[in-house]
């Protein structure tokens, strides 16, 4: 009567750590390429285990003073970049937050730097780091017109860009990415 350790083709998750096995080697080394990088894209074939490797791998084992926020873009990536930074506040003070984040966020190209260096003043010690699990939404998800949707691609890969540069080593960038849109990534 106890739960099937395999989750089948669902990824495993945090609370499913202990089940997790096979993978320390590539756990370790994506743990240390994440703290070596400010930004650090994991790529796998479809299947292959990056949100595994993500969720009950890395998630589990980074240390104190790392906050996690995890999300996958969907059909709008700036909206769940807003969305993951209001957790940082309070709950009465979130949709409000994530509501006005996300017009700053499709206008301003240091608007997630900004955020996130006002969030994290006066916090020594925290690092965030920002995981993105099936990257490849960015080009999957995303509707409307050809070039509204280059423009949203594009928005969103400079806000993270800039803000782990701005932060100077307080934010930190994960992506996991389906092999077959490497291309899409590089173009």
């Amino acid at each position: 009567d106890t739960p099937a350790p395999y989750p089948g083709l669902f990824s495993f998750t945090r609370e499913q750590a202990d089940c997790y096995f096979g993978r320390e080697t590539d756990t370790l080394l994506l743990i240390e390429t994440v703290r070596s990088n400010l930004m650090t894209i994991v790529v796998g074939a479809s299947g292959s285990g990056k949100s595994s490797l993500l969720m009950a791998g890395l998630l589990p084992r980074i240390e104190a003073g790392w906050h996690p926020l995890l999300f996958v873009p969907g059909p709008r990536p700036l909206r769940a970049i807003a969305d993951q930074v209001a957790t940082l506040l309070p709950p009465q003070e979130r949709i409000a937050h994530a509501d006005a984040l996300e017009l700053r966020l499709s206008d301003r190209p240091d608007a997630l730097a900004t955020a996130l260096g006002t969030l994290l003043a006066g916090e020594q010690g925290r690092t965030l780091l920002l995981v993105i699990d099936q990257a490849e939404e960015l080009f999957t998800q995303i509707t409307g017109a050809p070039d509204a949707r280059l423009r949203q691609q594009r928005q969103f890969v400079l806000l993270l860009k800039s803000a782990a540069a701005e932060l100077r080593g307080r934010l930190r960038v994960l992506f996991a990415l389906r092999a077959d849109f490497v291309g899409h990534w590089l173009n």
